[in-house]
């Protein structure tokens, strides 16, 4: 401790006492408010700067405050970066047919499988039901039949509407929200599709195949780097092909084919453009389509993905038109989270929630247990475990691990009351699903262009190279191609905005904007601590001497 020389001649007891430890203090610190109280003489300048001191030392606490919270928070910064490479893995691509169930198939399995008692046909009752539904046997009408009753359109067109102005906003009950869903009435299209939905449904998986639309059906010609993958991609010698698929049975979509190369070296890209991608050329056949209005759609839906990642046509999926030259660009994503954001791995066993069991059935049972967990998967078999608890059936939209009846989800069902009450307690927010985002993930962004094709000049050529009726390739061909756009990588990364370095040194800054504190000044501290008890005990000795 300094000691000035005003103070020589009772350096003695003002070094022992309290009062003058604290002046002394003052006088020399580094911590500038006390410091500019201290050498001041004014009384009404050390009131000042005490004031100044205090005011600014609120400022610095609330500062650590608010810091604190924020850390507590976990909060992760996103940083986005652009990294050539020089070979990038070619996605799996998944070509499903618009339509669910060829008219034709159906027709076929029917009169060979289903007459001859065949043990493949299993549901003959219910396939006779999808043929009636489908109007499979129904010829197309030349002309359709004008809608009966006085149109309205003169009188819709006299008033123009204006969007409301927003009136504030009303807490609604669930009670409502599901009152005022379930009395309005369902689309016509709706229940045709939950009619002919719930009769698929009844049917094996092999029957579902049966009678969807197959592989060499729906793909006429696959080149893939300038080889044609077609002749080889369901070739009985695996030596024999670099290219293999998977089935999938969607309810939507009815068979989908998932497409991927065999070897990683072969499905890496190192070039760029439609020459060195897939090429796909597809017969949609819409002759054989469904006739009840169950499809009413014509086109192909196909979906691209990392080859370890399930494929989502409900959610990603691209639709196709015939008659066109569809071409999508690529450009791969790698996404890094940080765990402050709630990611989880990338096995369906490195979920921990409330429904693991369900995870870990469905991993066993369901055809996506092959693949990396997903986010979206993880949310409907959520939703879906919630819905047979409640309802004792399965969505059937939604994968079940559970051999549950299907819901019934027409008008004024019970079914269908308890569906969309258990829906909307999740919409709510009265049910949640543990279900984060994975902390590695692989996405592509993709940029979707078209033409029309083939030109009018080329149907002639075409109609001889895939000995077709030139009248059909405008009705039932599309042509497909997917190819990287670039070799560049696009990666974001998240990463935590704290550590325990950073979070000190945000503090250190705090404290150095508003009172010029530094680390070195805890050593004042400490030493005016130690002076104070020293002065302490003096005073106590000195007292009990006397």
């Amino acid at each position: 401790m300094k000691v000035y020389p005003d103070d020589i001649n009772n350096e003695k007891e003002e070094e022992r006492n309290v009062k003058n430890t604290l002046k002394n203090f003052a006088l020399n610190t580094n911590i500038e408010g006390i410091n500019n109280a201290g050498r001041s003489r004014e009384k009404i300048r050390i009131f000042a700067w005490a004031v100044i001191f205090i005011f600014l030392l609120g400022l610095t606490f609330n500062d650590i405050r608010q810091l604190v919270d924020e850390y507590l928070d976990y909060p992760v910064d996103v940083s986005t970066t652009l990294e050539h490479e020089n070979a990038i893995d070619f996605p799996s691509v998944t070509i499903c047919n618009k339509n669910r169930v060829s008219c034709k198939q159906l027709k076929n399995f029917l009169d060979n499988d289903c007459k001859a008692n065949s043990e493949f046909c299993e549901h003959p009752k219910q396939l006779r039901a999808l043929f009636q539904l489908g109007k499979c046997d129904a010829k197309e009408p030349e002309d359709l039949p004008k809608p009966a009753g006085k149109s309205t359109l003169t009188t819709q067109t006299k008033t123009i509407r204006k969007k409301k102005k927003p009136t504030a906003s009303k807490e609604i009950s669930k009670d409502n929200i599901r009152d005022n869903l379930i009395s309005k009435e369902q689309s016509k299209v709706f229940v045709i599709e939950q009619k002919f939905l719930m009769t698929y449904l009844e049917l094996s998986e092999n029957e579902k195949f049966l009678i969807g639309h197959r592989l060499r059906d729906l793909i006429k010609s696959c080149t893939f780097r300038g080889v044609d993958c077609l002749e080889t991609i369901d070739a009985e010698d695996e030596n024999s092909f670099f290219m293999d698929y998977d089935v999938i049975i969607n309810p939507n979509f009815g068979n989908c084919y998932n497409l991927y190369t065999i070897d990683d070296s072969i499905g890496k890209s190192s070039l760029t453009g439609a020459s060195y991608g897939l090429s796909l050329v597809l017969n949609i056949e819409q002759k054989d389509y469904l006739k009840g209005g169950q499809t009413l759609a014509a086109g192909s839906r196909i979906s691209i993905q990392n080859r370890k990642n399930a494929p989502l046509l409900d959610e990603y999926g691209i639709d196709i038109a015939p008659n066109a030259l569809t071409s999508i660009s690529l450009q791969l994503v790698n996404i890094s989270r940080h765990q402050y954001s709630g990611c989880t791995g990338s096995s369906w066993t490195d979920i921990d929630s409330k429904y693991q069991e369900q995870l870990q059935k469905y991993e066993e049972s369901s055809y996506y247990a092959n693949y990396d967990y997903s986010v979206n998967l993880c949310q409907k078999l959520c939703i879906q475990a919630s819905i047979q608890d409640l309802c004792k059936c399965s969505h059937p939209l939604f994968e079940s691990a559970k051999d549950l009846r299907f819901c019934d989800l027409a008008k004024e069902t019970e079914d269908a009351k308890c569906v969309t009450n258990a829906i909307i307690e999740y919409d709510i927010g009265e049910r949640e699903c543990e279900c984060g985002p994975p902390c590695r993930e692989i996405d592509f962004e993709k940029l979707v262009s078209s033409t029309v094709w083939p030109g009018k000049s080329a149907t002639i050529g075409f109609s001889e190279l895939y000995k077709v009726n030139p009248k059909d390739v405008e009705d039932d061909y599309l042509k497909l191609d997917i190819y990287f756009m670039s070799l560049n990588v696009k990666s974001i990364t998240e990463t935590a905005r704290y550590n325990v370095v950073t979070f000190i040194s945000t503090i250190g800054g705090s404290l150095g904007v508003w009172i010029g504190f530094s680390v070195c000044m805890l050593f004042e501290l400490l030493e005016l601590g130690i002076d104070l008890g020293l002065a302490c005990i003096w005073s106590t000795n000195k007292s009990l001497v006397e």
